[in-house]
């Protein structure tokens, strides 16, 4: 039974990739490189204000969720579901914890 569970929902194969592959890895890929740059830009940010080192942590998930992305482009299973879930949840608790505390004015970040 976790055989199933285990076992990868789609793999990349160059030789056998599809236009919606290609198309798929793409926006993953681009979404990875997103994801990784909000996790800089919260680290330049917290450089520049100093608010918390809690937002080392807001963006760690943001680097994790950009990670996630990477393997997405590479293949997919239940496992890196479970796991892009988790860490969105995490992120979206980051988030509402970053505008309610840090910066209550702003609507972006």
């Amino acid at each position: 039974m976790w055989e199933l569970f285990l076992q990868p929902i789609w793999v990349w194969h160059s030789e056998e990739a599809t236009l919606w592959d290609r198309i798929y890895r793409g926006f993953n890929t681009f979404e990875a490189i997103v994801w990784l740059g909000i996790a800089v830009g919260i680290v330049v940010r917290w450089y520049n204000h100093r608010r918390s080192w809690a937002e080392w942590v807001y963006s760690a998930t943001f680097a994790a969720f950009g990670i996630t992305d990477i393997v997405e482009a590479y293949s997919q299973s239940y496992p890196l579901i479970l796991t892009k879930l988790f860490v969105l949840v995490v992120l979206f608790q980051m988030r509402q914890h970053a505008i309610r505390v840090w910066y209550p004015g702003s609507r972006w970040y």
